[in-house]
């Protein structure tokens, strides 16, 4: 299932990549029609993955700390995952509506664009990033990725069979442990911090120059989207 997410969030990125790049070379045209403008950032935003890596350190936490008194029946994990998916269908619903095709015309062409149209001025904007895709894609899954890890790394590390010796290489396997459940958390952190730090800066940062706006758009965006 986690491969199906990736190969399709993969897939779903490709468009907006190719109009980005053709943009930053000066062709900004938007080529894929009124359905892809408004399906390729609603595909883009669902965050199925992110849920999915959150309920996977839950069911860890879950097999190895309370293993006697909870038990996951595969029903169970179907109507998890059936339930991960339409919240994380749901949430990306504002980005179909709100995404619409633009005419731009100066005095040399003619731009047919793809862009976000709130209404009011867009004041919605802000707090549907903040309310919605930062806390229910990043903040509330990380927080439980953390957690669950935290608790498992001490249950590890407080574990003894009976009648188990306190050797070297019994502090080598759970020191082991340690490091990997870390470097988890880590990888998932910093692998979604940068597309999140972009989009907040460019709410609520300081305005920068032209040439270094178009870099992080059309360059450093992309990249931190792929991680």
């Amino acid at each position: 299932m986690l491969c199906i997410v990736v190969v399709y969030f993969a897939l779903s990125w490709l468009p907006l990549y190719v109009i980005r790049l053709k943009s930053f070379y000066g062709y900004s045209k938007w080529h894929f029609g009124w359905f892809m403008c408004k399906a390729t950032p609603y595909l883009q935003g669902v965050c199925a993955s992110v849920n999915t890596l959150a309920a996977i350190a839950v069911d860890r936490y879950l097999a190895i700390c309370h293993y006697m008194e909870v038990k996951i029946s595969k029903q169970t994990c179907k109507i998890i995952l059936l339930c991960i998916w339409i919240v994380a269908t749901s949430i990306t619903i504002p980005w179909a509506i709100y995404y619409q095709i633009g005419i731009y015309t100066t005095n040399v062409q003619t731009l047919v664009l793809c862009g976000e149209t709130w209404p009011n001025g867009g004041k919605g904007k802000h707090f549907y990033f903040l309310g919605a895709i930062f806390l229910c894609c990043y903040s509330v899954p990380l927080v439980l990725i953390v957690a669950c890890y935290f608790l498992i790394a001490v249950r590890v590390w407080r574990r003894r069979a009976p009648g188990e010796k306190i050797s070297s290489s019994t502090g080598v396997q759970k020191s082991k442990v340690k490091v990997m459940l870390c470097i988890v958390v880590i990888l998932f952190a910093f692998s979604w911090l940068p597309l999140y730090a972009i989009r907040l800066k460019s709410f609520y940062g300081s305005s920068s120059d032209k040439d270094t706006e178009r870099i992080i758009l059309y360059i450093i965006n992309p990249i931190a989207q792929w991680l």
